[in-house]
């Protein structure tokens, strides 16, 4: 017998469609999050830019109707520990019932997917999640602060500095989702 930590499909089903949801809402923000971390160029009016800016981060969270922070779907996947282990034969496959051995072999039907692309699927959501959270709330401030005349540049160039500071999305993966099919 070969034995392996897996969860079940619909738990891993579950925190894929959570990881979607965040990367729809960090590819809505990044655009902006982009304009917000350019450089400002030096000709150009910092009043002028400062209300452009802020008047499409405004549009932006409006569209969005996100009241305090990003909607996150709740799903099951945040169980304190989804995992279990299994046993799956060497010879023919079958993923034996994930409990303990009483001598006769019961098969149960269900798809399951390993722990690590599990694992890794949580390290993303974790990661999306953290960006739409930072995001949203530099834009919740930005959408809240009117400079003092004169004051619009140093504005400018401190959320520069701050968005700057966010963690980057671009580097998405989604692990191929290889299941155990268990027979009964």
């Amino acid at each position: 017998m070969e034995f392996a930590e897996v969860v079940p499909a619909d738990v891993f089903a579950d925190l894929l469609s959570q990881r979607e949801a965040l990367a729809e809402k960090a590819d809505l923000l990044a655009p902006l999050i982009v304009r917000v971390r350019a450089p400002l160029p030096v000709p150009i009016d910092p009043e002028c830019a400062w209300r452009n800016l802020i008047d499409d981060a405004c549009k932006a969270r409006t569209a969005m109707k996100l009241n305090a922070r990003p909607d996150i779907p709740v799903s099951r996947s945040l169980e304190p520990d989804p995992y279990f282990e299994i046993e799956r034969c060497a010879i023919c496959g079958a993923v034996e019932a994930p409990q303990p051995c009483i001598g006769v072999c019961i098969r149960k039907v269900g798809e399951f997917v390993l722990r690590a692309h599990h694992d890794t699927l949580a390290c993303e959501v974790a990661r999306f999640s953290a960006y739409c959270e930072a995001a949203f709330t530099l834009l919740r401030r930005m959408c809240s602060v009117t400079p003092r005349d004169g004051h619009w540049r140093t504005n400018l160039e401190s959320f520069r500095a701050e968005a700057m500071r966010l963690p980057r999305t671009r580097e998405r993966q989604v692990p191929r989702r290889r299941t155990m099919h268990a027979t009964g």
